[in-house]
């Protein structure tokens, strides 16, 4: 398994302001980058299998929030060409 980055200070101030759901898609994709922290070339369907989230609906709200909180960026080729 590849290890596990989340510098402190996001611990401390971002994800306790993030739903659980929003949470579950951070750290899968966080588990599938590894190291890479930021970038997440990971599709809808990887995120479901991961998380156990039903919803497509609600990954694309939890990757947008995301995205506004500055923490993760999606790699939109990548997914639309897994989806």
């Amino acid at each position: 398994m590849k290890p596990l980055y989340v510098p402190q200070s996001l611990l401390e101030k971002v994800i306790p302001r993030l739903s659980l759901c929003e949470q579950a898609v951070f750290f899968a994709c966080l588990a599938k980058s590894g190291v890479k922290y930021h970038d997440y070339p990971i599709s809808n369907s990887e995120i479901m299998r991961a998380t156990g989230i039903k919803s497509k609906e609600s990954i694309r709200k939890a990757k947008r929030k995301l995205e506004e909180f500055g923490i993760a960026r999606f790699i939109e080729k990548f997914i639309e060409m897994r989806d």
